[in-house]
């Protein structure tokens, strides 16, 4: 049966802490019954057909949850790596797209109350003034706005109540790192409740040092968010919900580690500088060791605003009528260093402009004697987006080693549009069989310019020598020019040095090419690139030029699922279901027009069975499901052979591979007093079909490799105890854990690219009073101080990763008023 693998299995936590974390803080043996909206109603998780792992907001204060890369240390099979861009790249259940531009959108999609945050980038903000947040596993192709092949992140905040409330929570931890956060909420008048939150964290100390500079440190923290909610009873059938959020980021962005040397170009004259042969790797065991260029002024400038109008209009006894209207804006120019040197093998700044909107309409009731529920609705999405890449790679290979090219920009736009129609129904035919069919119609389309534009004259040079030798067929002889060679080319087209300034052979050669008009040696560039101008190469007429393109692609995508309920406390269910994710164009530095070929819409046909149940009065809950996916033309960053440059970088499909696991989730309360959850998959990943290039840039086979970033065995646990101290109060003490097995970091299966396994033991301690307004929390995290990567990438010249936290420890004081 082929190679199988542990998929995490943190789902387990589903309400994690229990009954130590409820609000109340009131003493419990029972594990809470979590209610979640996964069909755009709220059920009980357990009476929902579909895995789910669902936490309330105080389970993740408790665990130090600040955003949703956080989430995925609670959720098996839920994986985050760092694209190095601060863009977090999220897989779940082995399905993901590791793409490294902030204009890429996730397999997995991401929601704040129904609202689709379309870009990764944008949901670092989502944790906040939380009810509770909701993994949705599996293709998310019916109900949820933009279809996903992976599943869904559901956050959902908390409303304005009948009564007045507020509250305000207080941390500090290692690296002098503090953590405020305070709400207001209440009635304005009869019919109308509004809530404010705000959120602030800062540290004055990085929590990273230059392993070759005494003194120097990096990683400080500055983030802070807010959310404004009105919520408006405008009459008993008619209610509408305003909210305004939004989150800046002033942090300093993680540097990764350089652990080996490679050099990346082609072209034999083209090496890396001595500075970047020789330079030092990082010392091993040590997470907080980076290296960073002295001259460059590394951080975060980041913005993000959006509002959303909700209207919900129930216009008879079995109908109700949903709108909800969103605009979202985002705006970063940061920089970067991305090769773990002191020098700049390839750093970069970025200039990145978003505009995102959508809207749903749809209806939702009840009929046949109460016996379907159903929805139906159209759901419509923009983008606009704007990236500029200012990209300096002054010792590296790909610029001479600092001889030639000493800057590059990127400049890409897309405006992308998606329209969508959907349904979905559910038949109750009787007490213990019900059956589900939903069906989702989308069309996607998509217009793109990009280019690798000059900075100051040296990449327009190189590449009016690479067009010119091209289109006189002698691009072979341009693998054999010295740097200062290729220059001269360069300057003799464009008129700034004459003919026999050349060697003689090259001479020659560009004077037979000339005579046979094949080229212009009069200074005449007959359009070719200047300072400033686009130079990505036409593959077909090897001119350089502004690369246009578009998409335009439609589906069907759908569900059907039976659910058998033969009593109160089990279920099991059966379903299939067809996803798909959007085809995209990738923003990157490119040679030729080849390298922005966009990936079409990718396709998962998923086969599921599940089971929930529970016993001994809801004391002990197991939840297990048993999955494949038939996984139909993959969207992969990966690399192709150029017959210049070499290996470069582009975007493609994977035509055929198989995903297959089985997840099992168990929440026990033995004991009063007592909480603990564990949970256990198994993961099995294969390329059935694929024949592309290898990190070295030669041709492989993948046939038979794993996915990437699916880990073999994710294991997930919590036990928390909390028992009674000085009559009215109690004390807890808590561990949680996640154990990754080693992970493929590349499709090539190269052994240089594996993320190795790891074990994150956490440990916390509490006190409170039963009834009292305040909690108190001591914690450790990464108790056992364990040195962990979550990513490997290959940068031009250099092998580096990206390090998981070191251990921190801390306090944090919650009080509610």
């Amino acid at each position: 049966m082929g190679r199988i693998s542990l998929l995490a299995l943190g789902s387990v936590i589903c309400c994690q802490l229990g009954f130590a974390q409820e609000v109340e803080r009131k003493r419990s043996s029972l594990i809470e019954e979590v209610v979640v909206t996964a069909q755009k109603r709220e059920q009980s998780a357990e009476d929902v057909g579909i895995a789910i792992s669902a936490f309330s907001d105080d389970t993740l204060q408790a665990l130090g949850i600040t955003d949703t890369a956080d989430l995925t240390n609670l959720v098996a099979g839920f994986s985050y790596t760092d694209s190095g861009f601060s863009i977090p790249v999220y897989t779940l259940r082995g399905v993901g797209f590791n793409e490294i531009s902030q204009t890429a959108t996730s397999a997995v999609g991401v929601y704040i109350d129904e609202v689709n945050i379309p870009f990764p980038v944008m949901t670092k903000g989502a944790n906040l003034d939380l009810e509770r947040v909701e993994v949705l596993k599996g293709p998310q192709g019916t109900l949820y706005g933009r279809n996903t092949t992976g599943g869904a992140v559901n956050y959902i905040s908390k409303k304005p109540g009948e009564e007045f409330e507020a509250g305000f929570s207080a941390g500090y931890q290692k690296y002098a790192q503090s953590d405020l956060e305070a709400y207001v909420s209440g009635p304005l008048s009869d019919s109308l409740g509004a809530r404010f939150a705000v959120r602030d964290i800062r540290s004055s100390e990085g929590w990273q040092y230059d392993y070759t500079r005494l003194g120097a440190e990096l990683g400080e923290v500055d983030k802070q968010s807010a959310r404004f909610l009105l919520v408006w009873n405008a009459s008993d059938e008619v209610s509408v919900q305003w909210s305004v959020d939004g989150w800046r980021d002033r942090s300093e962005p993680q540097s990764p580690q350089y652990f080996q040397f490679k050099n990346f170009s082609a072209l034999p004259a083209a090496e890396a500088s001595e500075n970047v042969q020789n330079h030092p790797t990082a010392p091993e065991g040590d997470a907080r060791a980076t290296a960073y260029n002295p001259e460059r002024e590394l951080g975060l400038d980041q913005d993000y605003i959006a509002t959303s109008v909700r209207t919900d209009w129930q216009f008879s006894e079995s109908t109700t009528f949903t709108s909800i209207l969103a605009l979202q804006r985002f705006d970063g120019n940061d920089s970067y260093n991305n090769d773990g040197l002191n020098v700049s093998d390839l750093d970069y700044d970025t200039a990145t402009d978003t505009t995102a909107w959508n809207a749903e309409f749809r209806f939702s009731g009840f009929a046949f004697d109460d016996s379907v529920q159903w929805v139906a609705g159209y759901f419509y999405s923009g983008d606009e987006l704007e990236d500029t890449r200012y990209t300096y790679p002054t010792e590296s290979s790909g610029g001479y080693g600092g001889i030639f090219v000493r800057q590059v920009d990127l400049y890409s736009k897309q405006d992308a549009e998606s329209h969508a129609l959907f349904g979905q129904a559910e038949w109750q035919a009787s007490e213990q069989f019900k059956y589900t069919l939903g069906l989702r119609y989308t069309e996607d389309s998509r217009d793109y310019d990009a280019c690798t534009r000059d900075a100051d004259g040296t990449t327009a040079s190189l590449f009016q020598a690479v067009g010119v030798l091209q289109r006189a067929g002698l691009g072979d002889v341009f693998s054999l020019l010295t740097s200062e060679q290729v220059s001269q080319v360069g300057q003799v087209v464009a008129g700034l040095l004459p003919i026999t300034a050349l060697s003689e052979p090259i001479g020659q050669a560009l004077v037979a090419a000339a005579d046979a008009g094949l080229l212009d040696l009069t200074g005449d560039l007959s359009g070719g690139p200047g300072v400033g101008d686009c130079v990505t190469l036409n593959s077909e007429t090897n001119e350089s030029g502004l690369v246009r393109g578009g998409l335009e692609e439609d589906n069907i995508s759908g569900r059907i699922a039976v659910d058998w309920t033969p009593s109160d406390a089990m279920l099991f269910y059966a379903s299939y279901s067809i996803g798909y994710k959007a085809g995209s164009y990738p923003s990157l530095l490119s040679a030729t027009d080849e390298q922005y070929t966009p990936v079409t819409q990718e396709r998962i046909e998923a086969f599921e069975l599940g089971m929930k149940a529970q016993w001994y009065d809801g004391l002990l809950k197991v939840n297990s499901s048993l999955f494949r996916y038939n996984y139909e033309d993959k969207q992969l960053f990966t690399v192709f052979k150029d017959p210049i440059f070499g290996a470069i970088q582009r975007l493609d499909n994977v035509p055929e591979s198989i995903v297959q696991g089985l997840e099992l989730e168990i929440q026990a309360a033995p004991f009063d007093g007592l909480y603990t959850s564990v949970g256990l998959s198994l993961l099995d990943t294969e390329v059935k079909n694929y024949v592309g290039i290898d990190i070295n840039g030669n041709e492989q086979d993948f046939s038979g490799n794993e996915l990437d970033y699916a880990s073999p065995m994710e294991v997930t646990a919590v036990v928390n105890y909390e028992w009674p101290v000085f009559k009215d109060y109690s004390a807890s003490i808590g561990f949680d854990g996640k154990y990754s097995d080693a992970a493929q970091g590349d499709l090539s299966n190269d052994p240089i690219t594996v993320r190795p396994s790891y074990f994150i033991l956490n440990a916390r301690v509490g006190f409170s009073p039963y009834d009292g307004p305040w909690n108190i929390q001591a914690y450790v995290r990464n108790l056992t101080d364990e040195v962990y990567f979550n990513s490997t990438q290959f940068q031009p010249d250099v092998f580096v990763r990206y390090t998981g936290r070191p251990r921190v420890y801390g306090m944090r004081l919650d009080y509610e008023f």
